[in-house]
């Protein structure tokens, strides 16, 4: 059973997970300009990562700290690509804000994790 800090974690895993679908699908759907294959294969990477985290969490297995660095760091760099292309489509200014909204949880359960004595990386 996954802990209190996970609990919010795994919620903000899932609003990202579903953003970042939806940017990859308008990314592909519309392909403005400025809307690269690297933002879209980076947004699908981010919903597998986030993903998989969530149920790693959800079974409380002992492999989801392994995966909480990889998902920080996706989510952050997903967070800047659709940043970057927010201007380009709305959708991606919300995958943006998810993105970074997971990571920041991510980094925050891990100092309170950290800070209760369990072990976390």
């Amino acid at each position: 059973m996954a802990n209190l800090y996970d609990h919010e974690l795994i919620q903000e895993l899932k609003k990202c997970a579903t953003a970042c679908e939806h940017c990859a699908a308008e990314n592909l759907k519309h392909n403005p300009t400025g809307l690269t294959e690297r933002s879209t294969r980076l947004a699908l990477e981010c919903v597998s990562v986030c993903r998989a985290m969530a149920e790693e969490l959800t079974l409380d297995d002992i492999y989801a700290i392994h995966l909480r660095p990889v998902c920080m760091f996706i989510c952050r760099s997903c967070g800047e690509e659709f940043e970057r292309l927010a201007g380009i489509g709305s959708y991606c200014g919300k995958g943006g804000e998810a993105c970074n909204e997971c990571a920041e949880t991510c980094q925050q359960m891990a100092t309170k994790l950290k800070a209760s004595g369990q072990e976390c990386l």
